[in-house]
């Protein structure tokens, strides 16, 4: 019997590329799967409207982060930017010392177990050796835990408004009693019910008092007039705001957290032993 071996070379790769397509059309699957059921993921981002006491400068500043949930598992993901110069060498016509080469950016990440009170710290997702932190101290820096946007013995409601589109219940509140200039003239808090399974909180209270997910704060400063300060201040808006989104790099970010549950698993139960 003679054997073509043309012939069963051909078989035995469509048999390897039909293994690894399947292969990966389930890993694919599998995800989605874990996706639509245990995952969720929103992007908080907060603007801010400062100024300088000295000559009135305004200073805009924005912070954002992205946050990832599944099971026990809370992955809070940083971005910032990584900017490189150069210095100009002799002869170089661009203004300046320094010009800039690059503009990258990048993230670190914070990864805990919502049992533990400490997480891992990683300056990049392929860093090989985190750094253990402590949680809460992060998320009172960076997502603003603990923040009192809401005291029921002070706050006072001015009005309400229910919009349809997008299913969006706005509150206008304002202080009793401002006990200083940090204390904004007016305060709006947006609600959505659809939002009511995230984790996230910018107010426990406010959740629970109306049933619902506060999801945008709005603090307005009215303008100042010039004497309390040698000049004029406009108006100024602190903007608190998270909105759901897709999971950023989903397959990575998968991995990534497995990992860490076996990790977890594995140093709790040397733990116990």
């Amino acid at each position: 019997m003679v054997c073509n071996l043309t012939t069963t070379y051909k078989i035995v790769i469509l048999y390897v590329v039909f293994f690894l397509f399947c292969s990966c059309f389930n890993y694919k699957k599998h995800i989605d799967e874990h996706s639509d059921r245990d995952w969720s993921s929103i992007y908080v981002i907060n603007s801010f409207d400062f100024f300088k006491t000295d000559d009135g400068q305004s200073i805009p500043y924005k912070d954002s982060l992205n946050i990832v949930y599944y099971h026990d598992v809370v992955l809070l993901i940083f971005p910032y930017s990584l900017v490189t110069y150069t210095m100009n060498t002799p002869g170089d016509k661009s203004t300046g010392e320094q010009k800039l080469t690059s503009h990258k950016i990048k993230q670190k990440y914070l990864i805990y177990n919502v049992k533990s009170k400490s997480g891992k710290w990683y300056d990049s997702i392929n860093a090989v050796k985190p750094v253990v932190v402590r949680v809460d101290s992060i998320l009172r820096q960076k997502a603003l835990k603990g923040f009192p946007f809401f005291n029921s013995t002070n706050d006072t409601l001015i009005s309400s408004l229910y919009s349809r589109p997008g299913n969006v219940f706005q509150e206008k509140h304002t202080y009793k009693v401002k006990k200083d200039d940090s204390y904004c003239d007016s305060i709006f808090y947006y609600f959505n019910n659809d939002l009511k399974t995230i984790p996230f909180s910018y107010s426990k209270d406010l959740d629970s008092l109306r049933n619902s997910k506060v999801f945008k704060i709005k603090m307005i400063y009215n303008p100042i007039p010039k004497g309390k300060y040698a000049f004029p201040v406009p108006e100024r808006q602190f903007n608190f705001q998270f909105q759901k989104v897709d999971i950023p790099n989903k397959n990575e970010i998968y991995l990534f957290i497995k990992d860490f549950e076996r990790s977890y698993k594995s140093e709790s139960k040397r733990k116990n032993e």
